[in-house]
C-alpha cells in the first residue's frame, strides 16, 4: 500500500470553479499586481484533462477565463494599470506564435499600436512572438480563444483530439510609476511588473503506443522536453537550481524567468482513473508528492527609475514631454526614436534585462555622442567609444572615466583635458545638493542591501551549523544502534551454536545411529533375497516360445 500526500484533491465531479477557488485565484492575481511572477502548471498524461482545466471546454469555463475576469476587475480599482497578453506553443526546438490580432484590429477591437513583437534567441535561430495590450475581458478571452484554436493537435493513443505541443500563456500587468518615499522632484520613481503564466503541458505517453510513425516521433520529442522540465522541477525541490538547466530545452528557456527563486509556483497534476494507465498515474502521483517540497519565497519586481538629468547636463538630451497621453500603451519598447528619448532610462548598474517584457526601459538604437570639447581633447576620434590605452575589450558604453577593470583616465594628465568642465563630462553638477543627496541615498541603499545580505548569510551559516549538528547526532545514534544490533546478532549466533552442539545433538545422534543399523540390516536381507531369486531364474527351463524369439 503506497501513500501520497497533496495540498488538494479534486474528483471528476468538481468543476473548474472549485479548482479556481481552492487555488485562491484572487490572491494570486493580487500578488501579480504587486509585481510577483505567478506560474501555474497543468501536468499529466494524455487525455487526463489538462487542457480542459486551463482553457475550459464546451459550456464549462476554464481557469484562464476566471483569472482574466479577476485581473480586469482588479485593474478597474488600480487606476493606470495595463494588461498585456501573449500565447505561443513550444514543440521541440521551435517556438510558434499563436495569437492572430489582424482580424481583431480590422474589427476595431485592438489598435495596431497595441500589438508589439518580442523575440527569443533559441539554440541556432531567433523566434518572434507578439504581445497585445487588451482593454477588456471580452477582447482578452477572444484573443486567447483563437490562439488555442491555432494550437497543434493530433491523434494519440489515448485521445483522438490530443494537444501535440506545450502551450504557454503570459498575462503581464504593468502598474503605473509612483513617487518614491524620499520626496521632492528629485526623488526616484518605481514601477512594478507582474506576470501570470499558465502552462498547458503536452501529455506524457509511451512512444510505442502510438499507431503512426509521425505519432511516435512527436511523442519522442514531447517526452524529451518533459524530461528536461522534470529535472528542473527536481532541482527546485532540492533547492539546487542552477543556470545549466536553462539550456537543457527550449521549454526550460521560455519558462526560466518564471520559475526562478522569487516566483510563485502552483502545479495541477491530472491523472486517469483507468486501470490500464496505472503505471503512468502512479508516476504522476509520485511527482506530485515530491513537488510539495518546492518552497519559493515570493519577491516583487520593482524597477527604480532615476530622475532625468537637467537640460545642461547632457548636450544631446531632449526635453521630456509630460502628460498621461505620452505613457507607453504597451509594455514593449517603442520603435520611434523620438518616443524612446522621452522614456526615462536608468543607469546601467540598475538595469537588468530579462525575458519579461521591458515595460519601463526602451532599447535605444544609438547612444548620445560626446560633446565637441571632449572629442577635440581626445584627438578627434570618431564614434562614441573611447579607447583606453592599447587594451582590447574597451567599454561598450561611452565613458571617459576608464574601464571598470581598473584603468582610469587622469583629466589633469593632458593639457587639453585639463580645460574640460568636469561637471559637463560627468553628466550632472557635482556641487549640486540634489546630486549629493542622490549619492547619499544610493550609498544608504547599498549599505542596507549589504546588511541584509550579511544577515541572510549569517542565518544561512547558522542553519547549516544546526543541520550539521543534527546530522552528527543522528549519525552517532545510528552508529550506536548498529553496534547494539551487531552485539545482539553475535549473542544469538552463540546461542544457536550451543543449542545445536548440546542437547539437540544428544537427542538426535542416538536415533540416527539406530536408523543406520536398521537400514544396513534391511539392505543385507534384500541383497540375499535378490541373489536367491536370481539363482532360481537360472535354474528354471526357458520356454520354447521365448527361445524361438531369441
Amino acid at each position: 500500500m503506497e501513500e501520497y500526500e497533496f495540498s488538494r484533491i479534486f474528483g471528476p465531479e468538481d468543476a473548474n470553479r472549485n479548482v479556481y477557488e481552492e487555488l485562491h485565484g484572487p490572491a494570486l492575481i493580487s500578488s501579480v499586481f504587486s509585481g510577483v511572477n505567478e506560474t501555474l502548471f497543468a501536468y499529466g498524461q494524455t487525455g487526463s484533462g489538462k487542457t480542459h482545466t486551463i482553457f475550459g471546454s464546451g459550456s464549462e469555463t476554464g481557469l484562464l477565463q476566471y483569472f482574466v475576469r479577476e485581473m480586469f476587475a482588479l485593474s478597474h480599482r488600480a487606476a493606470g494599470s495595463t494588461i498585456h497578453a501573449c500565447c505561443y506553443e513550444v514543440f521541440g526546438d521551435t517556438l510558434t506564435d499563436l495569437i492572430e490580432p489582424e482580424e481583431m484590429i480590422a474589427q476595431g477591437k485592438l489598435l495596431e499600436e497595441d500589438v508589439v513583437s518580442d523575440e527569443l534567441f533559441l539554440k541556432t535561430h531567433k523566434c518572434k512572438y507578439r504581445i497585445a495590450r487588451v482593454g477588456s475581458v471580452e477582447t482578452c478571452v477572444e484573443l486567447l480563444h483563437k490562439a488555442r484554436i491555432n494550437r497543434a493537435c493530433g491523434v494519440s493513443s489515448c485521445n483522438p483530439y490530443s494537444s501535440r505541443s506545450h502551450a504557454v500563456v503570459h498575462l503581464f500587468v504593468q502598474n503605473p510609476s509612483s513617487e518614491a518615499s524620499d520626496g521632492g522632484s528629485g526623488g526616484s520613481t518605481s514601477s512594478s511588473i507582474g506576470a501570470l503564466t499558465l502552462v498547458d503541458l503536452a501529455g506524457a505517453e509511451k512512444e510505442h503506443d502510438n499507431p503512426s510513425e509521425q505519432g511516435k516521433s512527436s511523442a519522442r520529442i514531447l517526452n524529451t522536453s518533459l524530461s528536461s522540465l522534470n529535472r528542473l522541477l527536481r532541482k527546485l525541490q532540492t533547492n539546487s537550481l542552477d543556470e545549466s538547466e536553462r539550456r537543457q530545452s527550449v521549454l526550460n528557456k521560455c519558462l526560466w524567468e518564471y520559475l526562478r527563486p522569487g516566483c510563485g509556483i502552483s502545479l495541477i497534476f491530472c491523472v486517469s482513473p483507468l486501470l490500464k494507465h496505472r503505471c503512468t498515474s502512479l508516476s504522476t502521483l509520485s511527482m506530485a508528492t515530491d513537488s510539495k517540497t518546492i518552497h519559493s519565497r515570493r519577491k516583487a519586481q520593482f524597477i527604480n527609475i532615476s530622475p532625468p538629468p537637467g537640460p545642461t547636463s547632457t548636450p544631446t538630451s531632449r526635453p521630456a514631454r509630460g502628460g498621461a497621453n505620452h505613457r507607453a500603451r504597451t509594455p514593449m519598447r517603442s520603435s520611434d526614436p523620438a518616443v524612446q528619448w522621452n522614456e526615462i532610462t536608468p543607469p546601467p548598474a540598475r538595469r537588468q534585462r530579462s525575458r519579461t517584457p521591458d515595460f519601463a526601459f526602451p532599447r535605444h538604437d544609438k547612444a548620445p555622442s560626446l560633446s565637441a570639447v571632449v572629442r577635440e581633447a581626445l584627438g578627434g576620434r570618431s564614434g562614441s567609444r573611447i579607447d583606453l590605452g592599447d587594451k582590447q575589450g574597451a567599454p561598450t558604453e561611452p565613458s571617459i572615466l576608464g574601464d571598470r577593470r581598473g584603468s582610469r583616465m587622469d583629466l589633469s594628465s593632458s593639457p587639453a583635458l585639463a580645460d574640460i568642465d568636469v561637471d559637463e563630462v560627468c553628466g550632472h553638477v557635482l556641487q549640486s545638493p540634489e546630486a549629493v543627496k542622490r549619492l547619499a541615498l544610493q550609498n544608504a541603499e547599498l549599505r542596507r542591501t549589504l546588511n541584509q545580505t550579511r544577515a541572510r548569510s549569517q542565518d544561512r551559516v547558522s542553519q547549516l551549523e544546526e543541520a550539521r549538528k543534527k546530522l552528527s547526532s543522528e549519525n552517532t545514534y545510528l552508529r550506536r544502534e548498529c553496534e547494539t544490533l551487531r552485539t545482539s546478532f553475535a549473542s544469538h549466533q552463540r546461542q544457536q551454536l550451543e543449542f545445536w552442539n548440546g542437547p539437540f545433538a544428544e537427542l538426535v545422534l542416538p536415533s540416527l545411529q539406530d536408523g543406520l543399523s536398521v537400514k544396513s540390516a534391511s539392505s543385507s536381507e534384500l541383497r540375499g533375497r535378490f541373489q536367491d531369486e536370481e539363482f532360481e531364474m537360472h535354474a528354471s527351463p526357458v520356454p520354447a516360445e521365448v527361445s524361438q524369439f531369441r
